[in-house]
């Protein structure tokens, strides 16, 4: 709630006033982080934020690097984080981290600056068109006029940011945008006159806004399904020999829906495919983690062959799983979640079930009286990770070379339960889906748009939501230059107990998983090497020193897990792998892993 300054007076000009009201009903709707990038037209925001010790404020010289360090704290923290910059083109740097939270629904709160509307299209300087300036992007977006020391007008800003907040936390949760008009004075100056000194009289609630909250509450609907829809449900999964649960990323968002969701696969006789994104690798029952080794084996995929499949969260990291989907297109798919995207890459025909997965998972366990299921068939699921899991022991056992088998059995060593994991979206999210059976650490990656940029960035923001809980991050080499200039943010803003753990193939390692790598002439002369690999000879250690940050380059197991333990600081760890070698071994993996497999889901 707004309070008066020791002068009495609300403010010292309506501009500074406008800020403070817009920033109250933001902390009023639960927003408590402020990522603030320098300019003058949103000194106002600046100034007001700077006053109101409910809010945290963290500066970011680069709109970039601000977006994408406010995505990684807003989801970490579970609320939504305000951006603020200037006019001109500022706001347009925050759009890369604008698609990803919309693809990935974090809720962020965007006020960027404008001059005032009779400067538009004028050729005055740092001004252009900023509305609807994120387009589809946003879940909202509305432009608020030069302010006014007016109660009516004041009541009618508190209830916009209701709006925008309800929209960005939503069953659809997202950004919203605010182009925030504001004329001069930009300074905390007194402007004799400007906010009249019994504003607040004639509606209190529309100027001070409430002590109990937001000045219009809202609620978000529970997301239930209908009876006719659980009854239909119910009796396809009651009937199904072959069933299969797919837990995509997001499936779960705690351990007690985990928990639901693999208790229904569990009754109905399915085995559960859990993405290392779900929440769902938890040590909590067996579950399949294995299937990115095997179900690539044509033989192999087609023996496992499911008559109903059910999907909770979004669609897969594994392209070999939705490839899988696409093999049995002709199976019937349910998908359950309470967005309004369809997941259905495959164009499956899925039915689509607008509802919460834990309580349609509790709902479903509580009216099933029968499951239909082969008994054998969850059994053939459990051995092949079980085989799988030899495997990945096996592939761990050279470890003449750094291989990123080691490197993620050392971070499971390394992590405590209470860790949060980043993994890039390119080689690393992958790798982690194939080598880590799971663990309780919370895992997360920008999945949104699968984008390789702001990736250090949304580590520190991840790291900066809980300062007090282990954090950890890998990404690859090109994925660090992309956004080198998100280090400065770790001393400026004291961040705290992050391992940046840089996997540096030299260049673009994941083209050589690709056709481009057979089709396009390797070496020199081909194409394929300067356009796709991108090689490079960046010092990673000068890059740490520059920022002032920790740095190791392991080159043994001993050193490898002494370079990830937690030090209270941000570290760098560089692990260099040789890229090649590393194809080569992924390969020999993978077989290794059919040829478990295949004699073991062998059909009669």
């Amino acid at each position: 709630m707004l309070a008066p300054g020791s002068d009495g007076a609300l403010a010292p000009n309506r501009n500074l006033l406008a800020a403070r009201v817009l920033l109250d009903e933001l902390v009023a709707c639960g927003v408590r982080e402020l990522c603030l990038s320098p300019g003058s037209r949103s000194a106002p925001i600046a100034l007001a934020a700077h006053a109101d010790d409910r809010i945290a404020v963290s500066v970011h010289t680069d709109e970039r690097c601000a977006g994408f360090f406010a995505l990684g704290l807003a989801r970490a923290a579970g609320r939504p984080v305000a951006l603020s910059c200037t006019s001109g083109s500022a706001g347009a740097n925050y759009l890369p981290a604008v698609i990803e939270a919309a693809h990935s629904q974090i809720p962020l709160v965007v006020l960027t600056a404008d001059r005032p509307a009779e400067l538009l299209d004028s050729g005055a300087p740092q001004t252009m068109d900023q509305h609807r300036l994120f387009g589809s992007f946003v879940r909202f977006s509305q432009a608020i006029s030069a302010p006014r020391a007016d109660a009516g007008w004041l009541r009618w800003l508190r209830t916009r940011v209701g709006r925008a907040v309800e929209a960005a936390t939503g069953p659809n949760a997202g950004p919203v945008h605010f182009d925030l008009h504001f004329d001069e004075p930009l300074t905390a100056a007194h402007i004799p006159g400007d906010v009249p000194p019994d504003l607040a009289q004639a509606d209190p609630d529309g100027v001070l806004g409430r002590a109990e909250g937001p000045l219009a509450p809202w609620s978000h609907p529970i997301a239930t399904a209908p009876r006719d829809a659980l009854t239909h449900l119910g009796d396809l999964l009651a009937g199904a020999h072959r069933p299969v649960v797919v837990a995509g990323p997001g499936a779960a968002r705690d351990a007690a829906e985990a928990q639901s969701i693999l208790g229904l696969a569990m009754l109905i006789g399915a085995p559960l495919l859990a993405d290392p994104l779900s929440g769902m690798r938890r040590p909590i029952a067996p579950i399949v983690t294995g299937y990115d080794a095997f179900l690539r084996d044509p033989e192999i995929a087609q023996r496992l062959s499911p008559d109903i499949v059910l999907h909770v969260g979004r669609t897969p990291t594994c392209k070999h799983v939705w490839l899988w989907l696409e093999r049995h297109r002709a199976v019937r798919r349910v998908a359950i979640a309470t967005g309004p995207e369809r997941e259905d890459p495959g164009l499956a025909g899925t039915w689509f079930v607008r509802a919460e997965p834990g309580w349609v998972a509790n709902a479903l366990s509580a009216r099933l009286r029968r499951s239909s299921a082969d008994p054998e068939w969850a059994k053939r699921w459990n051995r092949a990770e079980e085989a799988v899991g030899q495997a990945r022991a096996q592939a761990r056992e050279d470890a003449a070379s750094p291989f990123e088998a080691n490197l993620f059995d050392a971070l499971d060593q390394a992590m405590p339960p209470e860790a949060q994991l980043l993994v890039a979206s390119s080689m690393p999210v992958r790798q982690l889906d194939a080598f880590w059976a799971g663990g309780p650490q919370r895992v997360v990656a920008n999945r949104g748009v699968n984008g390789i940029d702001g990736l250090v960035s949304t580590a520190l923001g991840t790291a900066a939501a809980a300062p007090h809980r282990p954090t950890w991050a890998v990404i690859g080499d090109l994925a660090l230059l992309h956004d080198l200039g998100g280090l400065a943010a770790a001393p400026r803003l004291g961040i705290r107990s992050l391992v940046l753990v840089v996997i540096n193939n030299g260049g673009g390692g994941i083209f050589s998983y690709l056709p481009l790598a057979q089709t396009e002439a390797a070496g020199p002369g081909g194409a394929f090497e300067p356009l796709f690999l991108t090689p490079h000879e960046t010092d990673l250690r000068s890059a740490a020193t520059l920022f002032g940050l920790e740095y190791a380059r392991p080159s043994s197991p001993a050193e490898l897990n002494e370079a990830l333990q937690q030090t209270g600081s941000v570290r760098l760890v560089e692990y260099v792998v040789d890229r090649e070698r590393s194809v080569a071994r992924h390969r020999q993996f993978w077989g290794r892993a059919s040829e478990l497999v295949r004699p073991l889901v062998e059909t009669t």
